[in-house]
């Protein structure tokens, strides 16, 4: 056996094991959590798609794609910090698939924010 120190792994490391490797019991988790979140996302839209159920539950339908939005934003933002070149992460297939996730909702409040505060004209 080795008499040398084990190095402790900073958080920055251990964020990146687990969000990148798929060996771990927490990478693994957090591999299905992610997936469990798209899928309740996705079933959230479809359901929001369907009249009688927007009616019925549209607010809640829209906590919870806001719900998603933050929790999708806050993964992104954990793996840009956790690798060694955000910038090439942000750009990569992956990086774009993960902005992709997130900015189409922030597109439509900024939208419908200045759709709201422009000034009515009369016709």
């Amino acid at each position: 056996m080795s008499d040398a120190p084990i190095e402790p792994i900073n958080f920055r490391e251990r964020v990146r094991k687990i969000i990148f490797d798929h060996n771990t019991l927490s990478s693994k988790g957090f591999d299905v959590l992610l997936l469990i979140l798209i899928l309740l996302a996705v079933f959230a839209t479809m359901l929001e798609s369907i009249e009688s159920i927007r009616i019925d539950y549209g607010k809640t339908l829209r906590t919870a794609e806001w719900v998603f939005t933050i929790l999708f934003m806050l993964e992104y933002a954990a793996r840009l910090y956790s690798v060694k070149s955000p910038f090439k992460y942000a750009f990569s297939f992956y990086g774009v698939i993960d902005l992709l996730a997130w900015v189409p909702l922030w597109i439509t409040l900024i939208l419908s924010l200045i759709h709201i505060s422009e000034p009515t004209r009369p016709y």
